[in-house]
């Protein structure tokens, strides 16, 4: 009996031990798992190496009993980044750390902070800001630069000038050709009086224009064969005087000009000017819809030429009341003139060669100060004029094969506002002036 009660209590002891054994073990899991915590993290000093690069890091103080997954540093325009902004990635593992960042912007202040990731999630730092910088105050030039080839280019963009404080001419030499293929040596650009890229056979891109801010006073893109776009002319947002767009064959659109919401007088009386002309394959200009201001002390001219492709000028609808003489002519496809429709008096109107049916968006003008001439449209009537009690000039209507009602007229004859000559003719019905001060209009 004594040895059955010995056996027992032994056995009773050894399960008790095992028992005891797991219990411990377990709770020693336990402990480890929930002992992991997030990493503590410091990031060190900022140093700006470029207009677009900086150098930071960051030392792991501790690892929070876990394993580091990943570190880096991100950073943002916005106060504390997280590893959904920018980010760099160095790897897993403690200790200290060096991240380089880049693509930055000039002239922008950006938050930083270093990260550390483990099993109990991404822990961050403190966070730090710093300025990226542009160097124009020291790299400036006061003369008008030409640059006719590209080693010209390549030259002249090895000494980083942002600011031109006159013209730049980009263009193949009077009466010559020119190799230029590539503007991305100019990339330190950032402001510049005028600019002017002109009769460029080869070159098919504007990129290295992009950090362009400022064209003060005129914007030339003519004869350049293979540019389709300007996009990288986008950042400029200063007002201009004067942009003429002409004889690009492969442009589409003029939406590098979006960022473009004023023109301003040229002085010595001279108003602001839009030229678009010899676009062959002009589809919109949408770029200019942002616009809202085309003033100046003797009005604006805006003239459309010769872009066959173009159907409508809605984009100018922001500006079109600052318009005081109007040119649309020869883009054969354009019958809608609707963003005219704040226009009001003009010193010269001149509408010929279009597609256009419907006058009715110059119901505002009352006054041309010299000159209307409406020629090669397909309109019935000339509705759209009924407001008209002067003309200053010539007033001609010609080659529109089906204009045949001309009472809309009638207004600016009784009020005898016709300073100049009366033309009429070959027109679906051509009266004379004698007509239609008698009443006969149609």
């Amino acid at each position: 009996m004594k040895k059955i009660t010995l056996c027992i209590s032994i056995v009773f002891s050894a399960l008790l031990f095992v028992q005891c054994s797991k219990d411990s073990e377990g709770d020693n899991t336990n402990d480890d798992t929930n002992n992991i915590v997030l990493a503590n993290i410091t990031i060190d000093p900022i140093t700006v190496t470029s207009n677009e690069t900086a150098v930071t890091g960051g030392t792991i103080v501790s690892n929070g009993n876990g394993t580091i997954s990943a570190k880096g540093v991100c950073w943002s325009v916005n106060p504390n980044p997280t590893v959904s902004d920018n980010a760099t990635n160095e790897g897993g593992g403690d200790g200290t750390y060096t991240s380089m960042l880049s693509g930055l912007d000039r002239n922008e202040t950006y938050f930083i902070r270093s990260y550390a990731t483990n099993e109990a999630g991404t822990a961050y730092s403190n966070a730090l800001n710093f300025s990226t910088v542009s160097f124009c105050e020291q790299n400036v030039v006061n003369n008008q630069v030409l640059l006719y080839t590209q080693q010209e280019v390549n030259e002249f963009g090895a000494l980083n000038v942002c600011n031109i404080n006159s013209e730049l001419f980009i263009r193949a030499p009077q009466g010559g050709t020119s190799d230029i293929v590539d503007l991305t040596p100019l990339s330190s650009l950032e402001k510049v009086e005028g600019l002017y890229i002109m009769n460029l056979p080869n070159l098919e891109t504007l990129e290295g224009l992009n950090n362009l801010t400022e064209v003060s006073e005129s914007l030339y893109i003519i004869h350049n064969d293979k540019i389709i776009n300007i996009d990288p002319l986008s950042n400029i947002t200063s007002p201009l005087e004067e942009l003429v767009i002409d004889d690009n064959p492969k442009l589409n659109n003029l939406d590098g000009i979006s960022g473009v919401t004023s023109f301003i007088n040229q002085g010595l009386n001279q108003g602001p000017s839009i030229i678009i002309s010899n676009n062959t394959l002009l589809q919109n200009i949408d770029g200019l819809g942002n616009v809202t201001s085309f003033y100046g002390e003797s009005g604006g001219s805006f003239a459309v030429a010769n872009n066959p492709f173009l159907n409508n000028l809605n984009s100018i609808q922001n500006f079109s009341q600052d318009i005081v003489r109007l040119i649309i002519s020869f883009n054969f496809n354009l019958y809608n003139i609707n963003g005219l429709t704040g226009i009001g008096d003009c010193t010269e109107i001149y509408i010929g060669y279009n597609s256009i049916n419907d006058f009715t968006p110059l119901s505002n003008v009352t006054s041309v100060q010299y000159n209307l001439e409406i020629s090669g449209e397909d309109m019935f009537s000339l509705d759209g004029l009924q407001n008209l009690t002067h003309v200053g000039g010539d007033i001609k209507f010609s080659y529109n094969y089906t204009l045949y009602d001309y009472c809309s007229l009638l207004p600016l004859v009784n009020a005898n506002g016709l300073q100049g000559n009366y033309i009429v003719e070959n027109n679906a019905n051509n009266p004379t002036y004698q007509d239609l001060v008698d009443g006969y209009c149609y």
